[in-house]
């Protein structure tokens, strides 16, 4: 099953430790990482493209996500000829993924409030109503995953600063229909999800590079983009993204 469930021979490699304190080789450990498992994922339909360096508002100073996977979208075809249509495509503005990479030791607060600054700024300038984005981050050779929902308002008065929109994301296999699991933290499965701090965030067990369900993960959130099939963490009535 393990060899089923690998993006790529870079995932079964075993890396020296001094591999992981240079930033660069982590950003190509996963650049191959998610390239390979992009190249598992398309189909004729949905067409994906991994971009470096992606500033989350290009029209002035701003947060950079080392990566992010943003979807092709075609406009209206524009016919050259009488027979020929050609369609000009472009990536969507709200990547699908965004990608953090950090060095061993780098602090995983850190880490997580720099993917989640990204999101916000992204969101400021093309958010709408609903709109998340699945987030990685690997430091050393661990990585976390997260889903981020702007529904996520900061309503704590006493301490607006400590609230996250960022869910973290896990893989179980016992849970149907849907496998990944979108919680806060063990044992607070079901809490209000405005009531999710920083330290809920921060809370998630990382995997390692290698682990089969590291690509999993990466290729469910690839084949549900926008969240899609996976169930409110609130679970409850009225409950939305």
């Amino acid at each position: 099953m393990y060899e089923d469930n690998v993006a790529h021979i870079a995932q079964k490699v075993n890396y020296a430790n001094i591999f992981f304190t240079r930033k660069w080789k982590v950003n190509g450990l996963w650049n191959a990482i998610l390239q390979n498992t992009v190249a598992i994922v398309q189909h004729q339909n949905v067409q994906f493209q991994i971009s470096p360096a992606v500033y989350s508002n290009p029209a002035g100073l701003s947060e950079r996500a080392d990566l992010a996977i943003s979807a092709l979208v075609g406009g209206n075809p524009q016919f050259y000829t009488q027979d020929i249509p050609i369609i000009k495509f472009d990536t969507q503005d709200i990547p699908i993924i965004t990608f953090e990479g950090k060095v061993t030791g780098t602090s995983w607060t850190a880490t997580r409030k720099k993917v989640e600054n990204w999101c916000d700024q992204v969101n400021d300038v093309h958010g709408q109503a609903g709109t998340s984005i699945w987030a990685i981050a690997a430091v050393g050779k661990q990585v976390k995953f997260w889903i981020y929902s702007n529904r996520l308002t900061q309503q704590n008065q006493l301490n607006p600063n400590n609230r996250s929109r960022l869910i973290p994301v896990s893989w179980n296999t016992n849970v149907s229909p849907c496998p990944l699991r979108v919680d806060w933290a063990a044992g607070t499965n079901g809490q209000n999800y405005m009531n999710n701090s920083g330290g809920n965030a921060d809370a998630g067990i990382p995997y390692d590079y290698s682990d089969e369900y590291t690509f999993m993960i990466i290729r469910f959130m690839l084949e549900h983009p926008r969240r899609a099939g996976v169930p409110h963490i609130a679970a409850a009535a009225g409950a939305v993204w």
